[in-house]
């Protein structure tokens, strides 16, 4: 798969899903860029009859509405989790050149949380939390999924197939 160009698999290693931000998530975000694109041509004549200084302004408004919307795009393209049969791989892209990857194998995974607010139940979006048991205690989070508890119980077959799968009941009963 493509989008998995920018992290390191191993040779066996097979993607199981690929998880995205909904567009509903950045609904505000994208109806700025798209009020951006379109702020130059509502402004075309009264700029161009500045002359030179006004289609100077219309180029730098046009190139500039474009490259947010390239940020854009690929801050929604490649945010996301990436599930394989050995790991959840959690990749956050934080503009067009600064990206953060941070990786938990199956087997540290303690339990998966969805949470969502009435609003988001209603639209089917969601937030996938991935705790784990590690002791420098960081959990994985990935906001504005598109129907949540399908993604939870992909990430929880995954560990019942691999065998790295914990009750968290029994866990819990343990300590």
């Amino acid at each position: 798969m493509k989008e998995a160009l920018f992290v390191q698999l191993d040779t066996d290693e097979e993607v199981l899903g690929i998880v995205r931000r909904s567009l509903v998530f950045k609904w505000w975000k994208w109806l700025i860029v798209l009020c951006w694109l379109l702020l130059p041509f509502f402004f075309f004549y009264p700029l161009i009859k500045l002359g030179a200084v006004g289609f100077i302004i219309f180029i730098a408004l046009i190139i500039s509405a474009v490259w947010n919307t390239v940020r854009c795009r690929f801050e929604w393209v490649y945010t996301m989790f990436l599930i394989t049969d050995r790991r959840i791989i959690d990749v956050d892209q934080h503009g067009i050149f600064n990206r953060s990857i941070s990786e938990l194998g199956l087997d540290d995974i303690s339990e998966v949380v969805v949470r969502q607010s009435t609003l988001q139940k209603i639209i089917g979006l969601g937030t996938i939390l991935v705790h784990t048991n590690k002791k420098n205690h960081f959990d994985l989070e990935l906001t504005g999924v598109h129907d949540p508890e399908h993604v939870r119980d992909l990430i929880v077959d995954v560990q019942y197939i691999t065998g790295d799968y914990v009750d968290q009941a029994k866990s819990k009963k343990s300590k």
